[in-house]
């Protein structure tokens, strides 16, 4: 690791999680903290709108699935007849909820309480659920005014929505980033939603634009892979220097007696032993090869994530390098092949974890960015037709005056 890391250093790389943690928020400016007291709120409103919600399957029969707010009406649980109205009237049971947030989000910063300095096994992301919960609670909010024709709150819970996906996306980790483009995704299928019904006017797109403009997935994920592979340096030197927290870190991975053909219950005895002789294994001889073949796998996706902001997202499959792929080429890719994965996952269990999926988690950025791409260029369409102007043949003509590039 040595020579990898002076080279690395050299071209001026972040090594270390603490390059990587973004400034500190004081606790006067925290909106995240606000709406996670909120929580417990948000649950039980969105919990009694589920119930009124049409189900995947209705919309996927109905043919809308991307456009849910054409449904007029469905049947509920219990066979009635449900409207948008009625999820509006399940949003509104608490009073003043959707108010409450908005009026969180005028604090101007985000505060998680993540420790990125001491590996993985003490790395907690509490926040993440009920912040993806709120932004459910602004999609569908959002969602339910616009149909009832309340544009301006219509618009606010959207732009809240948006600022929550603008907020997160300066947090350096992969699972933040995950749950941040999801909420990017409910932000599209709502400002998709008021586009589409001519509800907003030149002020509105104008403001969407704005908020739009602000949001990059893919740079927001490679500064998540930055902090994955240092986090993934630090838990290196802490397995290697730490018997026990490596046996525990082994038995996490899991498949260790399926593959010995061990069972626990019937042998626990041998298990242990077997975990023993793995984890001294490991620290006196399989580390250094462990963490040349881990480090070789993060150049892989570090370059892959840099090169993905100029990458054709419909060409990223043969762009990706090979090992970055499936799982099926997991180890392909570092030129093993595959009867060796077993006895591979065994001797060299850090580096067969490093960076897992990531191939998939690119294209998700990918995806991100194109999703603002659409909606930016749906935006510029929309305003420009409200000018006077006839509809363009080519997207290039928008540009300057509705598109800067």
């Amino acid at each position: 690791m040595t020579q990898w890391r002076e080279i690395k250093l050299r071209n001026g790389e972040p090594l270390q999680a603490e390059q990587l943690i973004p400034a500190g928020v004081p606790a006067s400016d925290d909106a995240l903290g606000l709406l996670l007291a909120h929580s417990n709120r948000v649950e039980s409103a969105m919990k009694a709108v589920g119930e009124l919600l049409p189900s995947r399957k209705q919309l996927f029969q109905s043919g809308i699935m991307a456009a849910p707010m054409k449904l007029e009406s469905w049947e509920g649980g219990e066979g009635n007849i449900r409207r948008w109205s009625d999820v509006l009237d399940g949003l509104s049971e608490d009073t003043n909820l959707w108010a409450t947030l908005h009026s969180a989000l005028e604090k101007p910063g985000f505060k998680f309480g993540t420790l990125y300095t001491n590996g993985f096994e003490e790395l907690k992301t509490l926040e993440l659920v009920p912040l993806k919960r709120c932004a459910n609670f602004l999609q569908i909010h959002s969602l339910a005014d616009l149909k009832a024709a309340n544009t301006d709150r219509a618009l606010l819970a959207l732009l809240d929505l948006l600022e929550v996906c603008r907020r997160v996306e300066k947090e350096p980790l992969l699972i933040q980033q995950l749950v941040r483009l999801a909420c990017l995704e409910m932000a599209y299928s709502c400002t998709w939603a008021g586009i589409s019904s001519g509800q907003w006017k030149e002020p509105e797109l104008f403001k969407l634009n704005g908020a739009w403009s602000q949001l990059n997935a893919v740079q927001a994920m490679e500064r998540a892979v930055l902090m994955e592979r240092a986090m993934f340096i630090t838990q290196y030197h802490l397995l290697l220097s730490d018997r026990q927290r490596l046996i525990k870190h082994l038995d996490q991975m899991g498949e260790f007696e399926s593959f010995l053909g061990l069972e626990t219950d019937g042998a626990p005895v041998a298990a242990r032993w077997a975990r023993s002789m793995q984890a001294t294994a490991w620290m006196g001889v399989w580390h250094s090869q462990d963490c040349v073949l881990a480090l070789k796998r993060w150049d892989s996706i570090v370059s892959a994530v840099r090169s993905a902001s100029t990458t054709s997202w419909l060409s990223i499959e043969t762009n990706l390098p090979p090992d970055l792929r499936e799982p099926s080429d997991h180890w392909i890719g570092m030129g093993m092949t595959p009867p060796m994965r077993g006895w591979t996952r065994f001797r060299f269990p850090i580096s067969s974890g490093a960076g897992f999926l990531h191939g998939s988690v690119i294209r998700r950025a990918l995806h991100g960015d194109c999703l603002r791409e659409f909606v930016l260029a749906g935006i510029a369409i929309h305003r420009s037709l409200r000018a006077g102007n006839p509809l363009p043949e080519r997207i290039e003509s928008l540009v300057p005056r509705w598109l800067p590039s």
